[in-house]
């Protein structure tokens, strides 16, 4: 377990780095719970898969991975969890956390998950339609762009819970 203590830590991870995690802690946290949030949501689209041609689905999910790289994706998304958490951290900072954390990460054990659970998910026949459709130049520009429009859309729903719950809060104290 990584611990940010100053005097120690159990991975060699170097002064500027604890220093950049410790400072950036609470947002890290933050940031990367919505961010599994984020990747378990597009990964595991709930459209269980119940027929028994797990061998075709396998293949199917292989070349959804050819299309869409679980790497690429593991670092987009870390890129935008990085703007999001460090927004007011230096460009050195942002990259030393960054390099840590893609070395700390695994990007083929991610790629097996996304297979098995492409596979596991979806029927054969929805695959088939991902693999064409995501084939299409449209559609990695559109798949390109839910980032940003994710990106638009993510402070003001978080905006909108923090206003709910605060007149959650105010309504249901008791006097």
């Amino acid at each position: 377990m990584l611990s940010l203590s100053r005097r120690h830590c159990e991975y060699p991870l170097g002064h500027e780095l604890r220093e950049a995690i410790q400072r950036y802690r609470g947002r890290i946290w933050i940031a990367s719970s919505l961010l599994f949030l984020a990747m378990t949501v597009f990964l595991c689209w709930p459209a269980y898969a119940q027929e028994d041609d797990f061998t075709q689905r396998l293949e199917l999910a292989k070349q959804m991975i050819e299309i869409r790289p679980a790497r690429e994706q593991l670092e987009k998304a870390l890129d935008i969890y990085l703007s999001r958490s460090m927004a007011n951290a230096s460009a050195n900072d942002k990259e030393v956390v960054r390099s840590a954390l893609m070395q700390m990460m695994n990007p083929k054990a991610l790629e097996k998950y996304t297979i098995d659970a492409y596979a596991e998910i979806f029927t054969a026949k929805e695959l088939e339609a991902m693999v064409a459709y995501y084939s299409l130049p449209e559609a990695r520009s559109a798949s390109d762009k839910q980032n940003d429009l994710n990106a638009r859309l993510g402070p003001e729903i978080v905006r909108m819970l923090d206003q709910a719950l605060t007149r959650f809060r105010t309504e249901t104290q008791s006097p």
